[in-house]
């Protein structure tokens, strides 16, 4: 059986999304998994989606996503038993393509993105096409109309990513003092970069470690903020075992505060990490262990809590229930249900 993945990240690239988790969960049982994705500027004699015109044009204009699907609908013109997408631009191509079942990975607020208002048409074309709904967050399911096809699975941690025996210490962080005060995953637009320059020029004596993906650093960086940009996942754990906390310096917006809680507390959890937050609302009820901050001065009082907390690995059996393990036994229950796989 052939299955498709819609993702707007490279699989095989730094960021490992939820989408890939269970494009790996499809070829376990049994699927030949291809993955399309639009990352960077590619040739149309490639696996990946090419686009030819300029960024800044290209996103806003339908007829620009148009011509773009003309030009590379002959690699999505397969006999697929299964397509896969997630809240993304990708949608404009999953609903151009044909499959016997479609599954919709809504995984995050797609207005968030500020995409434009044609995607949500898009979004609301593919709900109505999918079989199944698998959403990251409660909050998301006021999108769709049949709840009989709407499940809220969460992403997964494969906690055997994140081992804590014989862990070494990176190279790049060994000569930064500590406490550190850590942060991992994508620095775009949500990142609160006012909040953490606040921070590091209040407590000094603590340096923040800032690892992934990053765009607009501000010029007024204090000496105690590392930015060490893009680390492979696969050695994630190693960063997170080092440091003695972990923050979540979001900007509140729809984007956030709809979600039950970010993927990173996981991961920070994992490792055993106090956890630092700003608030909102659905994050809090989920996770009440995490310190949750109003306000900047709020945020150094809760770190410095943190700190005096230190790690606790009870943290890690309180995320147990989102192991790979558990949720993929439900995602297999759901596809036998809707006679996507046999037993």
């Amino acid at each position: 059986m052939k299955a498709l993945v819609y993702s707007p990240n490279r699989y095989d690239g730094i960021l490992d999304v939820g989408i890939f988790k269970f494009g790996r969960f499809i070829r376990l049982l049994g699927f030949d998994v291809s993955y399309k994705t639009m990352e960077g500027l590619h040739y149309i004699f490639t696996k990946d989606i090419a686009w030819i015109f300029p960024k800044r044009i290209f996103l806003n204009k339908w007829s620009c996503w148009n011509i773009t699907y003309i030009i590379n609908h002959w690699k999505l013109f397969h006999h697929w038993d299964l397509l896969l997408c997630d809240s993304s631009h990708m949608l404009f191509f999953a609903n151009r393509t044909e499959s016997r079942f479609k599954i919709y990975r809504m995984n995050d607020l797609l207005e968030g993105f500020g995409l434009p208002e044609f995607f949500q048409e898009e979004e609301r074309e593919f709900i109505d096409k999918s079989d199944i709904i698998l959403a990251a967050h409660t909050t998301l399911g006021s999108k769709v109309k049949d709840k009989s096809k709407f499940f809220v699975l969460p992403n997964p941690i494969d906690l055997k990513l994140f081992p804590v025996r014989n862990v070494i210490e990176p190279e790049d962080i060994r000569d930064i003092p500590r406490p550190r005060i850590v942060y991992v995953g994508a620095v775009y637009g949500w990142f609160d970069w006012e909040g953490i320059v606040f921070a590091a020029k209040n407590l000094k004596g603590c340096s923040f470690v800032i690892i992934g993906p990053y765009t607009n650093i501000p010029t007024n960086i204090p000496k105690n903020v590392y930015i060490l940009g893009k680390r492979p996942h696969k050695h994630i754990h190693r960063y997170l075992y080092h440091s003695d906390v972990g923050i979540i310096p979001f900007k509140l917006s729809p984007l956030i505060t709809n979600m039950d809680y970010p993927n990173k507390v996981l991961e920070y959890f994992a490792m055993g990490l106090p956890v630092v937050s700003v608030f909102w609302e659905n994050f809090q009820k989920r996770f009440p262990e995490v310190l949750f901050y109003k306000g900047y001065d709020d945020m150094i009082e809760k770190i410095r809590v943190a700190i005096k907390m230190g790690k606790s690995w009870d943290l890690r059996e309180k995320i147990k229930d989102f192991s790979t393990e558990k949720v993929f036994m439900r995602f297999r229950e759901l596809l036998i249900r809707f006679q996507i796989i046999q037993v």
